[in-house]
């Protein structure tokens, strides 16, 4: 449970989106992607990626990150627990999607928000399929 200890402090830096720390975003993002790689369980870590992943700058990223974040969402995927019965991430991502398509916002949105949100959740069903190819 070691590498399990540094899990806040490294998704601190992965949540940091920022140009001036791109290199320890990836680097930081590589030490988990390594982390989940080893078959820690999901449950430390799920939920934190989950929340990176709906952040509106996950997309605020180069290449080499994309590769990361890739890997780890192939495990994600891949650890799923799609067709056993139990909500597994890409089920909850489905359902999420379908909302925010089907105009999930409030009356008191205006057109652009809700293009601009439809947009993203379009951005991220894409990564997910490129990702599970």
């Amino acid at each position: 449970t070691e590498p399990l200890s540094i899990l806040p402090n490294l998704l601190t830096i992965v949540k940091d989106r920022r140009l001036e720390i791109l290199q320890w975003t990836n680097s930081a993002t590589l030490i988990l992607c390594n982390i989940i790689e080893a078959n820690y369980p999901s449950k430390y870590w799920k939920k934190e990626v989950t929340s990176v992943f709906n952040s509106s700058n996950f997309f605020a990223m180069d290449f080499e990150g994309i590769s990361y974040w890739r890997t780890i969402f192939k495990n994600l995927l891949a650890r799923d627990s799609v067709g056993t019965g139990t909500d597994g991430f890409f089920d909850s991502f489905l359902r999420q999607c379908d909302k925010v398509i089907q105009g999930g916002a409030s009356i008191f949105s205006r057109k652009e928000e809700i293009v601009a949100t439809r947009n993203f959740a379009l951005r991220q069903l894409a990564f997910l399929l490129l990702t599970n190819e």
